[in-house]
């Protein structure tokens, strides 16, 4: 190459840089070749790269006059201390996309009263004050996604029609940080939350909104891409509370009043690591027994069980799974095969469990290294169906007797048309319904092929009731949607949260419970 040629080469630099950033961003947007996330990142990684380019080219490379250098260097350097300086992510969106604040703003959390454990409990006599139009009528809504699991709601009567009967505000108050979900019985909504340095446990009068009585653990769990405090949802059974806090410490407590029944640290028990997201499995109480997830990074491959049961009246550990590195996904039994089953989704595999030991029935491989969230679905008499995002997809398993006696799982079809990161799905009709990348998506349980897709709502959750679809959107919308195969049709919206909303929904009708990581409300829903 002449001495004439590099210098006009040189001199185009800039325009070449545009033009393959313009390029590398048009080959990311527009065949979508990958899930949103990768998007973003990518995105991210073509202006940084095609930035620092631009700057090492006019440093070295430009001609310019070594005053003009040394003003680009010196202009380049305070933006981006700068900018260091004056922000910091405190969360990012289910897209990976970075949430900037200043630096000197507190969190949100450390405002909050603490409401400690030296907070008096009332007395386990105590009832709910009386209250005009009170849940006295509520049906009750006890642990994680609804009575049966499922996040599907067989109650009937609810009006959906929120453009003439928009839901009715109850009350509204601010919360701590968290990704706990509310279960509601009778009068009392608890959940958990981080103030400062305490991770609670705190029941609401439903009728009021006002505290009943907490429980504090000192334990503070915080991490920029999954945020700070506790994630499960707390799981009534009887007269009792049972929370798993994102550090391990799982609690059984008085619904009355809070007080402790008994307490066990599992990771300290069973010598296993946390997970880089912190513990999220909402116990699981089922024949006697609390049943959690348990290990975490790296546990699959040592003693660490994937599983452990512990009596539900006094603590006493029962039995451990064998050993597995565990998914964010909570455990749930299932009728199949005509018997009863014990469902985990773990980070390689999911797997089915005898309940009442523990004993592996089944397991059957799923890929990815990614965070696996989405429960395993029971559809029918002897199938599950599978989910996870980051690109990883869809497959439906039946589950059949051999002629030993021994269950076996066998793929009936697996593709990527529903790719469900955080939320939940719900089966209508032969159809599953779920958030594929963040977009409303709906599959035939038949085959895996798509029917539709449409609406983004984000990385939100879902809740099934009738043949309508409540999606409690990432934006903190509420969205009703119609379950049918024959296209994406909104009903209705209404604004529910302000701010990023991954928790679940709760509807004990009618009455709907929402939160996220700084506000709660409570709504009532109008009848038929």
């Amino acid at each position: 190459m002449s001495k004439r040629t590099f210098q006009s080469f040189v001199k185009k630099t800039p325009l070449y840089l545009a033009l393959l950033g313009a390029i590398a961003l048009l080959l990311i947007w527009i065949p979508s070749w990958g899930d949103r996330q990768y998007q973003y990142i990518a995105t991210a990684a073509v202006v940084l790269v095609t930035g620092l380019l631009a700057i090492a080219f006019t440093l070295f490379l430009s001609g310019y006059s070594r005053k003009s250098r040394l003003a680009v260097f010196i202009i380049s350097s305070l933006a981006v201390g700068g900018l260091a300086g004056l922000f910091r992510i405190d969360e990012v969106t289910g897209d990976l996309v970075p949430v900037l604040v200043f630096r000197w703003q507190g969190k949100a959390d450390e405002a909050l009263p603490l409401l400690s454990p030296s907070v008096r409990p009332l007395p386990e006599a105590v009832t709910s004050p009386a209250a005009p139009d009170g849940p006295a009528g509520s049906e009750g809504y006890g642990q994680f996604l609804g009575p049966n699991r499922n996040a599907t709601i067989d109650e009937g009567g609810i009006n959906w029609d929120w453009a003439r009967s928009p839901p009715v505000e109850l009350w509204r108050r601010p919360v701590g940080a968290g990704w706990s979900a509310f279960s509601v019985s009778g009068d009392r909504a608890i959940t958990q939350e981080q103030r400062g340095p305490n991770e609670l446990v705190v029941c609401y009068w439903l009728s009021s909104g006002e505290v009943a009585w907490s429980h504090a653990d000192p334990a503070r769990f915080q991490e920029v891409l999954g945020g700070i405090g506790p994630r499960a949802t707390p799981t009534i059974a009887g007269d009792r509370v049972f929370t798993l806090g994102a550090t391990g410490i799982l609690n059984c407590l008085s619904l009355a009043s809070g007080s402790p029944v008994w307490s066990v640290n599992i990771l300290r028990k069973t010598g296993c690591p946390n997970q880089g997201w912190g513990k999220s499995s909402s116990p699981l109480v089922y024949d006697g027994l609390v049943i959690v997830a348990a290990g975490g990074n790296g546990s699959g491959e040592g003693d660490c069980p994937g599983m452990v049961a512990y009596q539900e009246q006094s603590g006493e550990e029962v039995w451990r799974s064998a050993p597995a590195e565990p998914g964010y996904c909570s455990p749930s039994v299932a009728q199949l095969a005509g018997r009863p089953q014990l469902l985990i989704l773990n980070l390689a595999s999911v797997s089915s469990h005898d309940p009442a030991t523990g004993e592996t029935l089944w397991s059957h491989p799923w890929q990815g290294t990614q965070p696996k969230v989405t429960q395993p679905v029971p559809v029918g008499e002897n199938r599950v169906l599978l989910s996870s995002g980051y690109g990883v997809g869809a497959e439906l398993l039946a589950i059949t007797e051999g002629a030993d006696g021994r269950l076996e799982p066998q793929s009936l079809w697996k593709n990527r048309n529903l790719k469900s990161k955080f939320s939940n799905i719900v089966v209508y009709q032969g159809a599953a319904y779920g958030l594929d990348d963040g977009i409303m998506a709906c599959i035939d349980l038949a085959n895996g092929k798509r029917h539709w897709k449409g609406g983004r709502y984000g990385h939100g959750q879902l809740l099934l009731n009738g043949d309508k679809i409540f999606v409690l959107a990432e934006a903190g919308d509420g969205v009703v949607v119609q379950a049918t195969t024959a296209g994406h049709t909104e009903l209705s919206r209404h604004k529910l949260l302000d701010g990023k909303t991954w928790n679940h929904p709760s509807l004990p009708t009618p009455y709907l419970l929402v939160r996220n990581a700084t506000e709660a409300a409570c709504y009532r829903l109008k009848r038929d």
